[in-house]
């Protein structure tokens, strides 16, 4: 019974340096996905140096994951008592991995999405601009609408002239073609 207790503390104090370690580890990692999106330097980075980044996460999220599966192990040697004790933080550890997987997806989807889409501008649309830059531009679109109008009536009175000028000729020689029968 005595030899069963040591080793059962001596399983506990294995679970609880794994249990250390893997908080440290996801803590680590959380600060580098954190960082992703806060830290000027990295934020300013090139997509491949973000690549490179996110890679680099995830092969330390992969070694936290190996440390998470030996911890579960692990737990599988302890009684029911220390179960207890250790099991809650198996689910922590859990939720953490899953959460950090999704992080680490959307960034690494996020670089690639800036790498295929460069350092292309981005169109400003109705959103981004002032009240005075959407007057401004509804002064242009009208100006440029009123020469279309004045450009349009001018040919329509032209086109208009040139069926009363047609009109004429084909008067002047159907009354041509009327001489030339009476003669």
């Amino acid at each position: 019974m005595a030899k069963a207790m040591r080793r059962y503390a001596q399983m506990s104090d294995e679970i609880e340096h794994l249990d250390v370690e893997l908080t440290e580890m996801l803590s680590e990692i959380r600060n580098g996905v954190e960082a992703l999106d806060w830290d000027t330097k990295k934020v300013n980075m090139s997509a491949a140096e973000k690549r490179t980044e996110i890679a680099n996460l995830k092969t330390s999220l992969d070694r936290a994951q190996g440390v998470f599966r030996t911890f579960k192990v692990e737990l599988r040697e302890l009684g029911p008592e220390e179960l207890a004790e250790f099991n809650p933080k198996k689910r922590n550890h859990q939720v953490a991995i899953d959460e950090l997987t999704r992080s680490l997806n959307y960034a690494a989807a996020q670089a690639e999405k800036e790498e295929l889409v460069g350092d292309r501008p981005e169109k400003k649309g109705p959103d981004h601009r002032n009240a005075e830059e959407l007057i401004e531009e509804a002064k242009k679109t009208q100006a440029q609408d009123s020469k279309a109008v004045l450009r349009m009536q001018q040919m329509v009175n032209d086109s208009e002239m040139a069926g009363v000028e047609t009109n004429i000729k084909l008067k002047q020689q159907t009354e041509q073609l009327k001489n030339i029968h009476v003669d």
